[in-house]
């Protein structure tokens, strides 16, 4: 299952970062993945895919120690993703982002580029991102 999409980022104006863009889409897919997973009554493991390496370590491992970190710019998405993801089976896999080598106007021209999978994703993602 592919999910893809665009909106606005909400958050206070001086905090909206592409960092928080990201965040926002991988709390999006928790979301949805286990409101999909809980209606079927599915365990399956869900495999997050991002090129922004910071931000996936910061889900895998989101457990503020203090409850001044509270207030900390990301901190509202980060406890609904942890929240939302504590039931899930989630891997999270980096990919080197802008791996597309030559200008490209289809995903056929990114296949014979000959990349794979998940960059193609990626690189097609960062282009529909750039036009919305």
């Amino acid at each position: 299952m592919h999910i893809s999409g665009a909106g606005p980022v909400d958050g206070y104006q001086s905090y909206i970062s592409s960092s928080r863009a990201e965040l926002t889409g991988i709390t999006a897919v928790s979301i949805m993945a286990k409101l999909f997973l809980e209606f079927h009554n599915y365990r399956s493991k869900l495999n997050l895919i991002c090129d922004n390496q910071g931000m996936l370590q910061k889900c895998a491992n989101v457990l503020p120690r203090h409850f001044c970190s509270h207030r900390a710019a990301n901190m509202d998405l980060l406890l609904t993703h942890h929240s939302l993801s504590s039931h899930l089976q989630i891997s999270y896999d980096w990919v080197r982002g802008h791996s597309d080598k030559e200008s490209w106007q289809s995903i056929t021209n990114l296949r014979q580029q000959k990349l794979s999978r998940d960059k193609t994703y990626n690189v097609w993602c960062d282009r529909m991102a750039a036009n919305a």
